[in-house]
């Protein structure tokens, strides 16, 4: 699965399955050395391990997934695609766990997306202190596990 998202070949169907977990995953490389829930420690004493810092497996394989949507992604087609179904609304980038701060920023421009991004862990926090001074999305904000505690106990009343 993983070569058909490096593929420059591959036909438009396959990514976006491969964007939609199709077929699913039945393991990954984690969940394959060690029992699950089980995350690669960023120091590994191992020399031989190729495992990055932070690879991680819940049973969901969520390693496998990551590397195959970021694989996807880079695909030279998928951009232009995702960015279609972002305009017409088909398909919502910003529920995509693989994007990154650039794109989430885009997504914060387009009214029904906004909301999405506004919750996802990889938002700049500059940005989610900003939807925090909105009042349409500031509880959503709020609700961003990137938001640091001190950020919430500022948005509380005072006593």
């Amino acid at each position: 699965m993983l070569r058909a998202g490096r593929n420059p070949a591959a036909p438009p169907a396959v990514l976006a399955d491969l964007l939609n977990d199709r077929p699913p995953l039945e393991s990954c490389e984690v969940c394959e050395r060690h029992p699950v829930p089980w995350t690669h420690p960023p120091d590994c004493p191992d020399p031989d391990c190729e495992l990055p810092g932070g690879a991680a497996c819940d049973g969901s394989h969520q390693y496998a997934r990551h590397t195959i949507v970021e694989a996807a992604l880079g695909h030279p087609a998928v951009l232009a695609a995702l960015l279609r179904e972002l305009v017409t609304a088909e398909h919502n980038v910003a529920t995509l766990r693989a994007v990154g701060g650039p794109t989430l920023t885009a997504c914060l421009r387009d009214r029904r997306a906004r909301e999405r991004a506004a919750v996802h862990p990889a938002l700049p926090l500059d940005r989610i202190r900003a939807l925090l001074a909105d009042l349409a999305t500031a509880h959503l904000a709020a609700a961003n596990p990137a938001l640091p505690a001190a950020d919430l106990l500022r948005l509380m009343p005072p006593q």
